[in-house]
């Protein structure tokens, strides 16, 4: 999915016309790159942590949130992926009217993913984004913009 909002970014942004089976190609050939680091990292000596357990992988279930915005455009539009269990994915997309920022796009399909999450019956869940500005504000790392003085 990553790499079909990279398309349509290159695209609307760029101008850039990148056809499917080149985008699907790109996403298995790096998928397969992926699958074989995991591979040669399980096949390094394990690292001993004392007393402290480390963990990379994302506690389940999770949703992946992302939005596109595009300046002097009566729309944005974005996505959302519900990792429910490993292997179980639900996907879902939006097209709202036109935000001020690409901050209030992010917020905006955060929020929608989060009504979805409870549609589906699940109160508890690990909302993730790429938007580090959004992340910064929801953990508190970062004064929301209208209230920084």
């Amino acid at each position: 999915m990553w790499f079909i909002w990279k398309a349509q970014n290159d695209k609307v942004l760029n101008g850039k016309e990148i056809l499917s089976p080149d985008t699907v190609c790109h996403a298995t050939r790096e998928e397969e790159e992926w699958r074989v680091a995991q591979i040669q990292s399980s096949l390094k000596a394990p690292t001993t942590v004392a007393n402290e357990e480390v963990s990379n992988v994302s506690p389940f279930p999770r949703c992946q949130v992302d939005a596109f915005w595009v300046r002097n455009s009566s729309v944005f539009g974005g996505g959302f992926v519900f990792d429910l269990e490993p292997g179980s994915h639900t996907y879902g997309s939006v097209g709202m009217n036109q935000v001020s920022s690409p901050l209030h796009a992010e917020f905006n399909i955060l929020l929608c993913a989060m009504r979805n999450s409870l549609q589906l019956g699940y109160t508890s869940m690990s909302f993730e984004s790429d938007c580090l500005q959004l992340v910064k504000l929801i953990n508190e790392e970062e004064d929301w913009p209208s209230l920084a003085s």
